[in-house]
């Protein structure tokens, strides 16, 4: 399913796939509401989310779709090869064998695999990367299981601080977060990012990663405030 707010045009070019569907939100809901409006209309049993400015490669789809199918509660991301936004070049090995991680800041970075990891998987590079987070755009997730977590939380606003949220959720619920190493989806990535502001002037990623901090991070939340203090 593709889930948009403005008409654009996407009506007359989905025609040639019968088997998209073309789901209009009465109004803005942001990134966030709007997955979950998609995963409640859709039909199949694992759910699989994409950006829009995204190139799968060929190949992607079956490693992820195969682990969900045998695993319900693990999710998997593919590997993300990178498309310079100026010369649209693919960039397929910028964050292969990394796994996503965080700083007190709350921000997703791209770290080493530790050789805690790398042992676990007999150094075998072929093997899935047991990651603490998800980059947040690309993932495939069995149905149930994500609403048995809670899906996203709808309280967050527009974008940001999402996917940390999920990772979490999908850790302390009972579930794993895989990258699997055999999907590779190619992801534009801008010079820079469009962070829209709420109506008391903050952020939407402000707002959604002190969400993130009081729900989820219990007495480690000074931890974040002192790292942000603009935050507290």
């Amino acid at each position: 399913a593709v889930v948009s707010t403005q008409s654009t045009g996407l009506d007359k070019e989905l025609v040639q796939f019968p088997f998209v569907r073309l789901i209009r939100n009465s109004k803005r809901e942001g990134l966030i509401r709007s997955r979950i409006i998609g995963a409640k209309e859709a039909t199949g049993k694992v759910l699989i989310f994409l950006d829009s400015h995204v190139e799968p490669l060929p190949g992607w789809y079956a490693p992820l779709v195969d682990r969900v199918m045998g695993d319900p509660k693990t999710v998997v991301c593919p590997i993300i090869a990178a498309i310079d936004h100026t010369s649209l070049e693919l960039v397929v090995d910028k964050y292969n064998q990394q796994w996503g991680a965080w700083d007190w800041d709350m921000v997703f970075k791209w770290k080493p695999i530790p050789p805690r990891e790398m042992q676990r998987r007999d150094f075998d590079d072929s093997q899935p990367i047991r990651t603490p987070a998800m980059a947040g755009g690309l993932f495939a997730i069995d149905k149930d299981f994500f609403f048995e977590i809670g899906a996203y939380d709808p309280g967050m606003k527009v974008w940001g601080a999402e996917n940390l949220e999920l990772s979490f959720r999908i850790w302390m619920c009972g579930g794993a977060l895989e990258i699997n190493t055999c999907s590779y989806v190619a992801h534009i990535f801008r010079r820079g990012s469009v962070i829209a502001k709420t109506v008391s002037g903050e952020t939407a990623l402000q707002q959604n990663t002190k969400r993130l901090v009081e729900v989820w991070l219990d007495d480690y939340k000074e931890s974040h405030y002192t790292a942000v203090p603009s935050n507290k």
